[in-house]
């Protein structure tokens, strides 16, 4: 008998994608999990794992996304999702023009458990250079 996952997230593009590249129907659980104000973010995914099992007591995914320019060295990490909520993309953009170095690297990390106890993680990571905004998909 196979049992559902449950994916805690509010965003329904976040939960397509998800559900395509696992080719299994997730149910969506939009909860409102509190964040560790941290640069590490397995330990920001650990806690939001173990927050999610609490609440929901069945298997469970979380996710996150850090993003680190180099001129800035591990920032704005984690902490991306606030650097955009104060500054915006555009906002973000034009303070990396005052550096010379464009490079960055995004890495997503989604968590899952079944039990609450044993918890996995898998990360994956993209590199390339920042540039101007060009619109918005529905991801940030």
């Amino acid at each position: 008998m196979q049992h559902s996952i449950h994916f805690v997230t509010s965003n329904a593009n976040k939960l397509r994608e998800l559900s395509n590249l696992l080719q299994k129907k997730l149910v969506q659980i939009d909860l409102d999990l509190n964040e560790v104000q941290t640069s590490d973010l397995t330990l920001l995914v650990e806690d939001k794992l173990r927050q999610a099992w609490q609440r929901v007591g069945k298997p469970v995914i979380v996710e996150d996304t850090s993003l680190y320019f180099d001129a800035w060295g591990e920032l704005p990490g984690p902490l991306v999702k606030w650097f955009v909520k104060h500054l915006g993309a555009k906002g973000m953009y034009q303070a990396l023009l005052n550096f010379d170095d464009y490079h960055a690297r995004a890495v997503c990390c989604l968590g899952y458990t079944s039990d609450g106890e044993n918890l996995h993680l898998f990360k994956g990571e993209v590199c390339g250079e920042i540039v101007a905004p060009r619109g918005f998909t529905g991801f940030g």
